[in-house]
């Protein structure tokens, strides 16, 4: 954070559904065609060799996809880019056959995982194909705390399908799916295109991944606020843990930032879309020294910063 910046949040400070704490949270955006996000993997399962441009690829909206004719391009959520894959993973580049799809696109390690924390992301499927002709599409997902290499991962959270009746290209949609498992494990999670491709299969975009904790909500029926607010942090001073509280209008995108006193972000709590309501989360400090910190509230143009103070 540059010097301006601070002095704005100090300024704040002198004149003035909730998410637990984000394990993961990856939008792609930093990553290219030849890299997948800091320790991401991607595996093909599949019996034979594929090709690469049909394997878990992220790309930029607008540009051509592997196997999708034209005039349908990749696309994202609400940003440059998203990871996809195509019906080409199941094509054998030796024989020229299609076969049955297997390919993984693993996360890199989580840690410190919650007992409520769930996975969260939002993808599209299926669809397509010339005017009048439907495939259908599936996204397994997986999970696994001590591996990465598909093989060894075990346990099995659920799977997405698309077809003619749920789908339109390029319109995503959110899916969330709890982990189950004790608080402080590690985990990896993974997705798998598993589709017979001489029988469906088209494109897979996914996008917005992200591990976190339940959504609270303190009021979203009969008092709805009318204005954006955010309450002092309690316990204050802490030791490690303190809730937040604040208030959302009306339907808007939301980012809880926590600062150090040099002005660096150092945690993201939340950073959504959020209907009308009042929310909380909790933020554990075990991790940082302590001293003061910031936290700022950024509802659409409009923001608001408070202090906090973190005591052993």
């Amino acid at each position: 954070m540059n010097k301006l910046l601070l002095l704005v949040l100090v300024g704040v400070i002198l004149s003035s559904a909730s998410f637990g704490q984000i394990k993961l949270q990856e939008g792609f955006e930093a990553a290219d065609s030849a890299n997948l996000p800091a320790g991401w993997s991607k595996w093909n399962l599949a019996p034979f060799p594929i090709d690469p441009a049909g394997h878990w690829f992220v790309a930029d909206t607008g540009t051509t996809v592997a196997g999708i004719a034209e005039p349908r391009r990749s696309v994202a959520r609400n940003s440059l880019k998203a990871a996809h894959v195509t019906w080409y993973a199941g094509v054998d580049t030796t024989n020229n056959n299609l076969g049955r799809a297997d390919a993984w696109l693993v996360t890199k390690r989580i840690r410190n995982i919650d007992a409520n924390d769930s996975v969260v992301f939002w993808a599209i499927g299926g669809n397509g194909g010339t005017a009048g002709t439907y495939y259908y599409d599936t996204l397994d997902l997986w999970m696994d705390t001590q591996d990465s290499l598909p093989a060894n991962i075990a346990f099995h959270l659920g799977m997405v399908t698309w077809n003619n009746s749920n789908s339109v290209y390029g319109v995503f949609k959110r899916y969330a799916y709890p982990l189950g498992v004790a608080a402080g494990n590690d985990l990896f999670i993974a997705f798998r295109y598993l589709t017979d491709v001489s029988i469906d299969g088209f494109v897979v975009y996914l996008d917005d991944v992200m591990v976190k904790g339940p959504l609270t909500s303190v009021s979203q029926t009969s008092t709805l606020p009318h204005a954006m607010s955010l309450s002092q942090n309690y316990p204050n001073p802490f030791n490690p843990n303190t809730t937040i509280e604040w208030s959302v209008p009306s339907e808007s995108r939301v980012t809880l930032t926590i600062y150090n006193m040099i002005g660096q972000e150092v945690n993201t709590l939340v950073n959504h879309t959020m209907d009308a309501g009042t929310y909380r989360t909790t933020w554990d400090a075990s991790d940082f020294p302590t001293g003061m910190y910031f936290y700022r509230l950024q509802i659409g143009d409009k923001s608001e910063t408070r202090k906090m103070v973190y005591l052993r």
